[in-house]
């Protein structure tokens, strides 16, 4: 079984999404998860779902990503988050939340600005 690698954000414990795809390939070896990525004027925008070995869908995650927040890598940290949202509806929740680490980091960075 694979470890869980977690960062503090919040003053709360957060699983790394690649760890949660580790957690998930040991579970379930046969099944798998698939991508689309489609790129919006502004935005880009994922679709991640995850099927079982007998190919029905189980979960699905959507995000969209500003290409002025992100900067670098948008297409990427949108299928990741995507990713990520599909897994915590599968129960492989980061931190007890549906957030992306990098949702839960600007949520903690943006808070102490109000």
């Amino acid at each position: 079984m694979s470890e869980k690698r977690t960062i503090q954000l919040g003053g709360r414990e957060y699983e790394l999404i690649s760890s949660r795809i580790e957690r998930f390939r040991t579970d379930h070896p046969t099944w798998s998860i698939w991508t689309e990525v489609k790129p919006g004027e502004n935005s880009i925008f994922a679709k991640a779902s995850i099927a079982d070995d007998e190919g029905r869908v189980i979960a699905t995650g959507h995000a969209e990503l500003s290409r002025a927040i992100a900067r670098q890598a948008t297409c990427e940290k949108a299928e990741s988050k995507s990713v990520g949202r599909a897994l915590a509806f599968l129960g492989y929740l980061g931190g007890g939340e549906f957030a992306s680490a990098e949702e839960m980091e600007n949520i903690t960075t943006h808070a102490g600005r109000r």
